[in-house]
C-alpha cells in the first residue's frame, strides 16, 4: 500500500534513495534519480529498524 503524507527526504547531493514516514509510521523508499516514476518499497517501522540495524552492521564491518 502507497501512503502518500510525509515528505521524501534524501541526501543534500540528492544522490541514492529518498525516504519518507507515513502518518502511520509505515517508512517508504524510492530511487531518488527516478523520482516520481521510482517503483516505492515499504517497510512497517519493525521492518525497517532491523533493515537499519543490519546495514549499520555490514557498514562498520568494512
Amino acid at each position: 500500500m502507497f501512503h502518500t503524507h510525509g515528505d521524501w527526504r534524501s541526501a543534500p547531493d540528492g544522490e541514492c534513495v529518498e525516504v519518507r514516514q507515513s502518518s502511520n509510521g509505515w517508512i517508504s523508499v524510492r530511487d531518488s534519480k527516478v523520482g516520481e516514476r521510482s517503483p516505492v518499497l515499504e517497510f512497517t517501522p519493525a521492518e525497517w529498524t532491523a533493515f537499519m540495524r543490519i546495514t549499520r552492521s555490514i557498514d562498520a564491518n568494512r
